[in-house]
């Protein structure tokens, strides 16, 4: 970790600095509050996931298969009614 912390602080604009994991907030917790779980059943090995930033809370589905096919997509509305509070 010497060299790198080294290479970092050579660079102009950045102060790097070694912490613990313990540092970081419990983020599951957080977005918990905001946010729901996928719904039992809805994610297979293959679903690609994606979100647009217009649209934050909803996550979209597709099912992919070998085929140019748009069958299989699904939204997801995300928010959690706690945070309209």
């Amino acid at each position: 970790m010497g060299m790198l912390s080294e290479k970092l602080n050579e660079l102009d604009n950045v102060t790097f600095t070694a912490v613990g994991s313990d540092v970081f907030f419990d983020y599951n917790a957080l977005l918990d509050q905001v946010y729901r779980k996928f719904p039992t059943g809805t994610v297979k090995s293959n679903h690609l996931f994606f979100v647009e930033d217009s649209r934050s809370t909803v996550m979209h589905s597709v099912t992919y298969n070998d085929e140019d096919d748009d069958d299989g997509h699904i939204e997801f509305n995300f928010i959690n009614n706690r945070a309209n509070r």
